[in-house]
């Protein structure tokens, strides 16, 4: 609350005049307001200053006292309400200044600045994206399949004009792009063994035509030619293999032609696995294997 001090009149001419251990009066009008409370942290908002008290004969009225802060809260305090008119007194004094000093004209004092809104919380800081999933591995090489034989470039043909006596020719021709060496390359035949165990199979001929010319190279000569006889139970799963041991590649449209005999005259023909009366002419036999370094490239075994 405001206190009110005691007056004392002053006699000038004609007019009283209210004195005050200040400056002089003025026009009665209300002092201000104190200001409002600052914002406070967590409390509430400060109260405003009351108004003046009006003069009742001139006297100045007293400036509000300046309102306390407010506990913390989360807005700031509410403005001070607004001081009443002074009627006729002098000039109020200023709101929160120094007793005595000459008041402005007689205008309603002022309410409290309202207390200053509360800062806000920061903003929680975004949550970091979510790394990418790792692509899925690759699926397993699928297996080879079973059966078959593995597609080759070497193409054979077979020739044979005698059922009695184990005899024939076999032609042998590279389509390429693959050139493989001479070395790696061995024909199978399958008979039945009907001498017990006896066969002597010898390579008669061997002779490598190059291709696109008239060269013929004979392959019995060093490092030569060779033959082997495998004797197996059933005694028709038999097999004699023979190749020729020059480390040359075959090219492109090069061409073996091979002639075996198989001795003794008791090894029928007939009735052999890989047997097939031509009629003198070189036809294709899949009943023959070619292999290549030991793994079969064409043919179908018994």
């Amino acid at each position: 609350m405001t206190r009110i001090r005691p007056l004392t009149l002053c006699l000038l001419g004609p007019l009283f005049i209210a004195c005050s251990s200040g400056g002089g009066a003025g026009p009665g009008g209300g002092g201000q307001g104190g200001a409002g409370g600052g914002a406070g942290t967590s409390g509430g908002a400060g109260t405003g200053g009351g108004g003046g008290d009006a003069g009742t004969s001139g006297r100045a009225g007293a400036g509000g006292t300046t309102g306390s802060s407010g506990s913390g809260g989360a807005t700031g305090g509410t403005g001070g309400s607004t001081g009443a008119a002074g009627a006729r007194g002098g000039a109020g004094g200023m709101g929160g200044g120094t007793a005595g000093s000459m008041g402005s004209g007689g205008t309603s004092a002022r309410g409290g600045t309202g207390g200053g809104a509360g800062t806000g919380g920061s903003g929680g800081s975004g949550g970091s994206g979510g790394s990418g999933g790792s692509g899925g591995s690759g699926g397993s090489t699928g297996a080879a399949g079973t059966g078959g034989t593995t597609s080759s470039s070497l193409k054979l043909e077979y020739q044979n004009s005698s059922a009695t006596a184990t005899t024939f020719a076999v032609r042998l021709t590279n389509n390429g792009p693959a050139t493989p060496l001479i070395s790696a390359i061995k024909i199978r035949y399958y008979f039945r063994d009907d001498a017990t165990r006896d066969a002597t199979p010898m390579v008669t001929a061997a002779t490598w035509k190059l291709g696109g010319t008239t060269t013929m190279i004979d392959l019995r000569m060093a490092p030569g030619c060779s033959t082997a006889a495998t004797f197996a139970t059933p005694p028709q799963s038999s097999y004699l293999d023979f190749g020729c041991g020059l480390t040359s590649p075959m090219n492109a449209q090069d061409t073996i032609t091979f002639s075996v005999a198989v001795n003794p005259a008791t090894q029928l023909a007939a009735n052999d696995y890989s047997y097939a009366d031509t009629a003198g002419a070189f036809v294709a036999n899949d009943r023959l294997l070619v292999l290549l370094n030991g793994v079969v490239q064409s043919g179908t075994p018994p």
